[in-house]
Formats: structure tokens, C-alpha cells, sequence
């Protein structure tokens, strides 16, 4: 279902595989979650922004260097616009 609180879910559940260094099912729960938070929260909410950058640093994990590059620039465009460059989320992603 594409609720807020199962994007919530699926964003903890890729951090916990991140840990657990299982970057294919991370890759999997963070996208999940991107899914789900661009279509209720907006594609430049800054929950959606930290999915995205969860999502591009498993990525460069992964391999896919160039997409998680442009995925983390979305990411901190994101963050910047709507938290501001002090926010310490907009901080972490830089």
C-alpha cells in the first residue's frame, strides 16, 4: 500500500540491511520507500530527499556510480530547499 508509514517502514528496514552490509535488499526496501514517499509526500519532500540519498549511497555501493551521483545532488537540492543549509540532514548529505 502506498502510505507514508510503509515508506517509513521500507526507509528503516534498507538502513538496517545497509548495517547488516546486504546492499541488494537495502537497494530494494530504499526504493520501496522512494516509490511510495514521491507519490504521497512529493518528489522534493525532505523525507523523500533522505530516502533518495539512502538509496544513491547504496547504489555507489552497488556500482552505479554515475545514477547515485545525480541521485545525491537531488537529494541535497532537496534538503537545502526545503530545510536549509544548516539543517543537519542537508549537513549529512552533502
Amino acid at each position: 500500500p502506498a502510505h507514508p508509514d510503509v515508506a517509513a517502514t521500507l526507509h528503516s528496514l534498507g538502513n538496517v540491511y545497509r548495517g547488516l552490509r546486504e546492499p541488494e535488499a537495502a537497494a530494494q526496501c530504499f526504493s520501496g520507500a522512494l516509490r511510495i514517499r514521491e507519490a504521497t509526500l512529493g518528489p522534493t519532500h525532505a523525507e523523500t530527499a533522505r530516502t533518495r540519498h539512502c538509496a544513491a549511497l547504496v547504489g555507489c555501493s552497488l556500482g552505479q556510480r554515475p545514477a547515485a551521483a545525480q541521485e545525491l545532488q537531488a537529494a541535497v537540492d532537496s534538503l537545502i530547499n526545503s530545510l536549509g543549509s544548516r539543517h543537519p540532514w542537508s549537513l549529512q548529505a552533502r
